[in-house]
Order: C-alpha cells, then structure tokens, then sequence
C-alpha cells in the first residue's frame, strides 16, 4: 500500500524470511543500515502493536531529527500502547483493526 505514495526504503519488513535474511548480517551493519534510512526518509511509519525496543529507538532518533512519526496501533489486539508513544505529541498515532482502515490511514496522511 505504501508504494503508491512513494519508495519504501524497508519494504523487506513484510516478507517472511526477513529474520533468516537478518541472519547472514552483524549487528553493526543492521544498525548502521537502519540509521541511513532513518537519515535519508521524509516521513517515518512504524507498526508499534507489538513493543519491541528497537523500534522504540528508531522512534525517538526519528523524533530527534525531526522525522515526521506515523504510529500504527492495532486496537483489535490484547497489547496496550506505551503511553510513551501514545502520550508523545510528536507522534501521530492511529488506530486500526483491518487493512481498509490502514489504507484509509495512508490516504489521510498523504493527502494532508
């Protein structure tokens, strides 16, 4: 859905072997890869239904360089958001339980 908006720098994130792909890499380069596309992207969109601490620093470094932060929750789920990123102004966070609500999403924020 995304790349009708634009290039997608982490489009591998939704294939099913991202983690045996991650594998053959160090840790050192996945770090230093993630940060570039932090750097290079205009708008930062992060799934945050399942806390994880790495996107919670991909979070706050978007947030430092002044990224624009898109937060999608899955409200369907039986996890509660972190007040530290539904709490945090900067972010905006929306709700969602289908992808029809994601794709509505997207079309509010790319056409704002």
């Amino acid at each position: 859905m995304l790349k009708e908006y634009g290039e997608v720098l982490t489009e591998h994130i939704g294939f099913g072997n991202v983690f045996q792909h991650e594998e053959e890499m160090t840790d050192a380069f996945i770090y230093n890869q993630d940060i570039n596309w932090l750097l290079e992207s205009d708008i930062v969109i992060a799934e945050v239904t399942q806390p994880s601490l790495g996107v919670g620093y991909e979070l706050a470094f978007a947030e430092a360089k002044g990224k624009r932060t898109v937060c999608l929750f899955n409200a369907g789920s039986d996890k509660t958001l972190s007040a530290m990123v539904r709490g945090n102004a900067y972010f905006e966070v929306f709700d969602y339980t289908t992808l029809e609500d994601i794709e509505d999403i997207f079309k509010q924020i790319f056409t704002t």
